[in-house]
């Protein structure tokens, strides 16, 4: 357990308590208990609290009648409309009418090669940071900040699923449908591009 500086304790035991939630040492249905918690960071039992409070309230944690406070786990339907969401937000991308397609596609196809590489690393944790990163990116595109929040806001519960069915990724899927989003990028068929990312959230969704 990471120790704390002494700052903003509330903030830093929600960080780190985050970070545990993201990389998946705190698994969906794992109960969390604050006197451990507190002393494993050589806090009081009132930061562990507020922090506990906080990630509740964001959706990450849940309190559980006669069990506490719990990691949260997400059912197959709230995981498919969090998908249909980050779907939605990627795709404005494309009605942008100064997309820069081939800086796009340069990102993209670096990200891309991250990704392949941590699955053949076994790293799939690697794996799903660059994922995120690479759907990221046509947010980013967009330049619109609101959007950009709201597809930021849906980022850790995915993070949670992907990890927990990390065994069935292979660097064939990613190819598949990944790799056809770039190329087309890369021609400048942003239309096949468009259909392409559709495709690929159809997948996710199965």
């Amino acid at each position: 357990m990471k120790k704390l500086n002494g700052k903003s304790l509330k903030d830093q035991v929600r960080e780190i308590l985050l970070n545990q939630i993201i990389s998946g040492e705190l698994k969906p249905g794992e109960r969390l208990k604050i006197i451990p918690i507190a002393t494993a960071l050589k806090v009081s039992q009132a930061p562990v609290r507020e922090a506990i409070q906080c990630l509740a309230t964001s959706g990450y944690l849940e309190l559980v009648p006669n069990a506490g406070v719990k990691v949260k786990k997400f059912s197959d339907i709230e995981i498919k409309e969090m998908h249909e969401v980050r779907r939605m937000l990627e795709l404005q991308c494309f009605s942008k009418p100064d997309l820069d397609n081939k800086e796009m596609a340069y990102r993209l196809n670096l990200i891309l090669r991250n990704m392949v590489d941590s699955i053949n690393e076994d790293d799939y944790r690697a794996y799903v940071r660059f994922d995120n990163k690479f759907h990221r990116t046509f947010v980013e595109a967009s330049n619109n900040k609101k959007m950009l929040e709201i597809w930021d806001s849906l980022l850790i519960p995915i993070n949670i699923t992907l990890l927990v069915k990390e065994q069935t990724t292979n660097k064939n899927n990613v190819l598949l449908y990944h790799t056809p989003i770039v190329d087309s990028l890369s021609k400048g068929n942003l239309e096949d591009a468009k259909r392409n990312l559709a495709d690929h959230y159809k997948y996710v969704g199965q």
